[in-house]
C-alpha cells in the first residue's frame, strides 16, 4: 500500500518546507545552473522530473478500484516522478543521482490490476534509478561531465513515462528543481523502514518487538483483567452499575499487578493533573515491569481518560530509573570513554565518545500520528521537526553553548526554554553541584521507596492474614482429623485388649482342663485291663493338647496387636495435643493479625484491595487509587523533581564529552556519519537522550530522523493516538526500540487510508494478507499492539474478533449528553463519568444541548445563526463545525467565510474556518466546548449517504466525545433518527423540544 502512497503537495515550495526562494523554474530558454543565471545554489539543485496529477490519477484508480465509501479523504495536488540532484554547476552528483517515484511505477501496475507485483518495489528501484541516470549524464570530449541541459530533462521524462506506463493525461512536465541538498520527499515515509523490516525478519535481524508485533501472542500467553472471555463485556450492561466490577475484573491479577513493591518511586507531578486511578495505575505499573516480562504494552485510552497521563508516568518511572544509574557514579566524567578517534580529517575534529551501557537504553520516543505531542511542562521536551534536522546554529564551538541549545539544533526545535538554554557552571561548581543533586535525589528516591514498602507490606501483612486463616482452617481440619484418628486408636486398643483377656483366658481353661485330665489318668492295672479306656484317655489328651495350644497360639497373636495399639493410641494422642497446641498457637497469630489488618483497612480505607475493594461497585472502584493517598503522592513527585535536577547536574559536570556529541549527532543529521564511525550513531542519540529525555515527533518522521539507526538501539517507544495511524506507520519505530507502550482507542477516530477500499483488500488478496489484522482502516496500531500485549483485558480470543488492551475507563473530558452518547454507542455502558459540572458561556447563550430539526438546505443558515448569536454575545468561539462528508464542510467553510460572521469576532477568519470546520478526522485529538453537528444529506434522495453514515460508530463517537460542555445536531431528525448508530444520539433529546433528557443506558 505504501508504495502507492506519495507525499503530494499543493505548490513547489511546500518541498522546501515552505521557502519560496528556493525554487527555481525550469526552461528551454535558461536553467538555474547555467552561468548566465542569477542565482546560483552553493548546495545544489533537485530537479523534479515531472509530476503525477493525483487527482487525476485517484479518478481512475476509483474507476477500476470501487469505493465503498461515501466520503472517502479528498486527494487534491501532484506527486514528484523522479528527482535528479544536481551540484550547483548542472551536473551530476557523484553516486547515484536519481531517484525514482514508487507511486509513479506502481500505479501503472494497480491501473491493470497487477497488484502482487507491487511488492518487487525494492528490487526494481536501483535499476530504474541506475537507467534514468544514465539517460541524462553527459560528457564533453575529453570525457569530463557537463552539465544537464533542457533537451536531456525532457527526453530522460519522455522515456521514463513510456517505460512505467504512465498514463500521458496523468503527468506533467519537468517545471522546477529546489535548491537544497536534502533528499526531497519522493515515497511514503514509511517505505524504506518496510524495506528494511521486510528484510531484517528475511535475516532473522528485526528486533523481537516488531516480531512480536507482526506476529501477536498466543491467548495462553495473555494475561486478562476480568473474570471471563471479554466477549461477555457486553452482556454487562444489563446488570445493575454498582454489581459489574464484582464480575468483572480478576483480582488476583489485580493484586500482583497494583503491589505497591510494582509502583514505580516517581510519578509525573504536573499541577492540575488528576491522580492516577485504578485502571491508569494498573497500565503504568504493567508497562515498567521488569524487562523480562516486558515487550509491548496496549493501552485503551477511551475519550477523555487518562491516556495521556499513562505515559507520563511511564516517562517519570523510566527518568527515574536512569537517574538511579547517573547516581552510580561518584564521578560523572567516567560515564563517557574517548573512542581515540574523530571526526573530521585534522586534530581539531570532534571527538568521539561512547556512553556508559548502564546509561543506555532509556531512550523515550513519544510518538503521534499527525504531530509531535506536547509532553507537558514538567519535563522539557525536544520536538523533532523533519524540515530542520541538523540545522545550523551559531554554535561558535565554544564551551559556553548549552548542552541544550545543541540537542535542540540538532533536531531543529525552536522552542525556548531559557533555564535549560543557559550555558553550564564552571568544573568545580558543576561538581559541586553534582554531588548536592546526587544526596537529594538519592534522599527523595529512598522516602519515596520507605512509603511504598510501607504500603507493600500492608499488602503482605494482609496477604499473610488470608494465608493464616486459611492456615487456621487447615489445622481445624487437622484437628479434627487427629481427634478422629485417636478416637479410632482408642478403640482399637479396646478391641486388642479384650481379645488379649478372651486369648489369656482360653489358654487359663485349657491349662485347667488339661490338669484335670491329666489327675485322671488311668492306673497301669487300668490300663492292662482295659486298653480301650486308656485309648480314650490318650485321645482326650491330645485333643485337650491342641485346644492348649491353639490358645497359647492366640494368645501370642494378640499380645503384639495390644502392643500396637497401644503405640497408635499414644501416637495419636501426641498428634492430637500437638494439633490442639497448633491451632491454638495459629488462632492467637490469626487474631493478632486480622487485628492488624483491621487497623491498616481503618487507616487506608477504600484504598485498601482485598475482595472488599473489588466489590464496592464499579464507579466507585475504577475512581479509586489503590493503597496510595493523592496526598502521600509528595514524595513520588520529589523523586521526579529530583532525578530532573541529577540529569542537569551530571550533563553540566560531562559538558565536554556532551558537546562533543551532540555536535556530532547534528553533523549525522545533516551529512551522515562517515562509514568507519557509523556504528557511534546510537552512541550519539543515546548522549542526546540525556539532555532531553523524551523526544517527540510523529511517524512520518521517524525513518528520515532515526535512519541509520540498527534494531533495538533505542529503549522506549511512547505512542499517543494509537488507533489512527495504520498497522504499517509503526513498523520503523518498532523496529529501532526495544519496549512499547501503545496508547490509542480503536472506537475513536480510524487511520484515514487515501486509497479506495476495494484496492487495499484486493492487494491483501494478492499477497494472502489477512485484512481484518493489517489492513486499515478496520487495522490500527493499536489494534497490533493489544493483539502483542502480555496484559489485556480478557484472553479469550474467537475467530475474528479484537483482543481489548487495558481500558482506561475513567471519563474527566465531556459532560452529558456526550459521555452517555459514547459510552452506550461504544463501551457497553463500562466508561465511569468523573467529569464536575463546569460553567459554559456557550450554553448560557445557545441554551442546552439540542437536535436542531431542519430541512434540506436550511443546515447552513443553522449554523450562521448560532454562531451570530455567540458573536453578539461576545462569547470566544471554541467552537467546532464538524459533518460526516467532506463536500458539506466545504460548502460550510465557504459559507461561513462569505457570511462575514467572523468579521471583528476572530483575528484570522480563514485559519479558524480550516481549523474548525470540517470532517472529524481532519481535527483528530482535539476538544472545543461546544460541537456543532450538520449532519447533511438530509433530502430523501440521499438514503445512501446516510446508510454509509449509520454504520460509522467510530465516526460518531469521535464528533461527540470532542464536545466538553454542548453538542448541538443540525438535520433532518425524522430521517437520521433510524439511521443505525444515529438511534442512540436520537434517544438523548426529547421528541418535543428536541432537549437533552438525562443519560443514556
Amino acid at each position: 500500500m505504501e508504495v502507492l502512497s506519495p507525499p503530494a503537495f499543493q505548490h513547489p515550495r511546500e518541498l522546501a518546507f515552505g521557502d519560496a526562494g528556493a525554487i527555481a523554474s525550469l526552461g528551454p530558454e535558461r536553467l538555474p545552473w547555467d552561468t548566465q543565471g542569477t542565482v546560483r545554489s552553493r548546495s545544489g539543485y533537485q530537479v523534479v522530473l515531472g509530476t503525477v496529477k493525483l487527482e487525476a490519477a485517484a479518478a481512475q484508480l476509483l474507476a477500476r478500484h470501487a469505493d465503498a465509501r461515501i466520503a472517502g479523504p479528498p486527494v487534491r495536488g501532484e506527486a514528484p516522478l523522479a528527482v535528479v540532484f544536481l551540484d550547483e554547476t548542472g551536473r551530476p552528483r557523484d553516486g547515484g543521482f536519481a531517484a525514482v517515484s514508487s507511486h509513479a511505477w506502481g500505479l501503472p501496475l494497480a491501473l491493470r490490476g497487477e497488484l502482487a507485483t507491487l511488492a518487487s518495489w525494492s528490487a526494481v528501484d536501483p535499476t530504474l534509478a541506475e537507467e534514468l541516470g544514465a539517460r541524462l549524464r553527459r560528457t564533453g570530449p575529453g570525457g569530463e561531465p557537463l552539465p544537464v541541459d533542457w533537451q536531456s530533462l525532457t527526453d530522460a521524462f519522455d522515456w521514463l513515462v513510456r517505460t512505467l506506463g504512465l498514463p500521458p493525461e496523468l503527468v506533467r512536465a519537468p517545471a522546477f528543481a529546489v535548491r537544497s541538498s536534502e533528499p526531497l520527499p519522493l515515497n511514503s515515509p514509511f517505505l524504506a523502514d518496510l524495506i528494511q523490516a521486510r528484510i531484517r525478519i528475511g535475516g532473522q535481524g528485526a528486533s523481537r518487538q516488531l516480531l512480536s508485533y507482526l506476529r501477536g501472542l498466543r491467548s495462553e500467553h495473555q494475561t486478562g483483567l476480568v473474570r471471563n472471555d471479554h466477549r461477555s463485556l457486553y452482556y454487562l450492561r444489563d446488570l445493575p452499575p454498582d454489581s459489574r466490577t464484582k464480575f468483572l475484573l480478576d483480582s488476583d491479577a489485580f493484586d500482583g499487578v497494583l503491589a505497591p513493591a510494582r509502583t514505580p518511586p516517581a510519578r509525573w507531578p504536573e499541577d492540575g493533573r488528576a491522580p492516577l486511578v485504578l485502571m491508569e495505575q494498573a497500565a503504568v505499573n504493567i508497562a515498567t515491569l521488569a524487562g523480562d516480562l516486558g515487550g509491548m504494552t496496549g493501552v485503551d485510552a477511551l475519550p477523555g481518560t487518562g491516556g495521556t497521563a499513562v505515559l507520563q508516568d511511564v516517562v517519570a518511572a523510566l527518568l527515574c530509573a536512569r537517574a538511579e544509574a547517573l547516581a552510580c557514579f561518584d564521578d560523572p566524567a567516567s560515564a563517557f570513554t574517548a573512542t581515540g578517534a574523530r571526526l573530521g580529517s585534522t586534530s581539531e575534529g570532534l571527538e568521539l565518545w561512547t556512553l556508559d551501557d548502564s546509561l543506555r537504553g532509556f531512550e523515550m520516543l513519544w510518538v503521534s500520528p499527525n504531530h509531535p505531542p506536547d509532553v507537558g511542562a514538567a519535563l522539557p521536551v525536544l520536538k523533532a521537526e523533519a524540515s530542520d534536522l541538523g540545522a545550523a546554529t551559531s554554535d561558535d564551538g565554544s564551551r559556553n553553548v548549552s548542552p541544550w541549545r545543541l540537542a535542540a539544533a540538532a533536531l531543529g526545535d525552536k522552542t525556548p526554554h531559557v533555564a535549560l538554554e543557559a550555558p553550564p557552571p564552571g568544573p568545580q561548581e558543576a561538581r559541586r553541584q553534582w554531588q548536592t543533586a546526587r544526596a537529594t535525589f538519592l534522599q527523595t528516591l529512598q522516602e519515596s521507596r520507605d512509603l511504598l514498602q510501607r504500603r507493600e507490606e500492608v499488602r503482605k501483612r494482609f496477604h499473610a492474614a488470608e494465608k493464616l486463616d486459611r492456615d487456621v482452617a487447615f489445622q481445624e481440619s487437622s484437628a479434627r482429623r487427629a481427634e478422629s484418628e485417636f478416637n479410632d486408636a482408642e478403640a482399637a486398643r479396646e478391641q486388642a485388649r479384650t481379645r488379649e483377656s478372651v486369648a489369656r483366658e482360653a489358654v487359663t481353661v485349657a491349662e485347667e482342663k488339661l490338669a484335670e485330665h491329666e489327675a485322671a489318668s488311668p492306673s497301669a492295672m487300668q490300663r492292662m485291663l482295659q486298653p480301650q479306656r486308656l485309648r480314650d484317655w490318650t485321645a482326650a489328651l491330645a485333643r485337650l493338647e491342641q485346644a492348649h495350644q491353639k490358645a497359647a497360639r492366640d494368645l501370642l497373636g494378640a499380645q503384639p496387636h495390644l502392643t500396637a495399639s497401644e503405640n497408635t493410641l499414644a501416637a495419636a494422642s501426641s498428634n492430637r495435643e500437638e494439633a490442639v497446641r497448633g491451632l491454638a498457637t495459629l488462632r492467637v497469630r490469626l487474631a493478632e493479625a486480622q487485628e492488624q489488618v483491621r487497623a491498616d483497612r481503618q487507616h487506608l480505607g477504600r484504598r485498601f484491595v482485598d475482595e472488599a475493594f473489588f466489590k464496592q461497585g464499579h464507579e466507585a472502584v475504577q475512581q479509586s487509587m489503590p493503597w496510595l493517598d493523592p496526598t502521600e503522592q509528595g514524595p513520588r513527585d520529589a523523586v521526579f523533581v529530583a532525578a530532573v535536577a541529577l540529569h542537569q547536574a551530571f550533563n553540566a559536570v560531562v559538558a565536554k564529552p556532551l558537546r562533543d556529541s551532540l555536535r556530532a549527532l547534528r553533523f549525522a543529521l545533516r551529512e551522515g556519519l562517515p562509514s568507519e564511525h557509523a556504528d557511534l550513531l546510537p552512541q550519539l542519540w543515546s548522549s542526546l537522550f540525556l539532555v532531553a529525555p523524551v523526544v517527540s515527533t510523529t511517524f512520518a518522521s521517524v525513518g528520515r530522523l532515526l535512519r541509520g539507526m540498527p534494531p533495538e538501539s533505542l529503549g522506549w517507544l511512547l505512542v499517543e493516538d494509537a488507533g489512527q495511524a495504520a498497522p504499517q506507520e509503526a513498523v520503523g519505530a518498532l523496529l529501532r526500540t526495544r519496549r512499547a507502550v501503545v496508547v490509542g482507542d480503536p472506537q475513536q477516530l480510524r487511520p484515514v487510508v487515501p486509497l479506495p477500499d476495494a484496492l487495499t483488500s484486493a492487494v491483501c488478496a494478492a499477497r494472502d494478507i489477512d485484512p481484518q489484522r493489517f489492513n486499515a482502516p478496520e487495522a490500527s496500531v493499536q489494534t497490533l499492539a493489544n493483539a502483542a500485549s502480555r496484559y489485556v483485558l480478557g484472553n479469550g480470543r474467537h475467530a475474528g474478533s479484537r483482543t481489548p488492551g487495558i481500558p482506561l475507563w475513567v471519563h474527566r473530558r465531556c459532560a452529558e449528553p456526550m459521555f452517555g452518547v459514547s459510552n452506550t454507542l461504544a463501551y457497553a455502558n463500562l466508561m465511569v463519568h468523573a467529569r464536575a459540572p463546569a460553567p459554559s458561556r456557550i450554553r448560557d447563550v445557545l441554551g442546552p444541548s439540542a437536535w436542531l430539526d431542519v430541512r434540506e438546505d436550511a443546515e447552513g443558515g443553522s449554523v450562521l445563526a448560532l454562531l451570530r448569536r455567540l458573536s453578539q454575545a461576545g462569547v470566544e468561539p471554541d467552537v467546532f463545525v464538524i459533518t460526516p462528508f467532506e463536500t458539506v464542510a466545504e460548502d460550510l467553510r465557504r459559507l461561513v467565510l462569505q457570511s462575514g460572521v467572523l468579521s471583528g469576532w476572530v483575528e484570522q477568519p480563514e485559519a479558524w474556518v480550516q481549523s474548525r470546520v470540517g470532517v472529524v478526522h481532519a481535527l483528530p485529538g482535539r476538544e472545543a466546548e461546544a460541537v456543532v453537528f450538520v449532519l447533511g444529506a438530509s433530502s430523501e434522495a440521499q438514503r445512501k449517504e446516510r446508510d454509509w453514515a449509520a454504520r460509522q460508530l467510530n465516526l460518531l463517537n469521535a464528533t461527540v466525545t470532542r464536545a466538553r460542555e454542548q453538542l448541538y445536531v443540525i438535520g433532518n431528525r425524522r430521517l437520521w433518527s433510524e439511521a443505525g448508530v444515529f438511534r442512540v444520539l436520537n434517544e438523548v433529546f426529547s421528541p418535543e423540544g428536541a432537549m437533552f433528557q438525562g443519560p443514556v443506558h
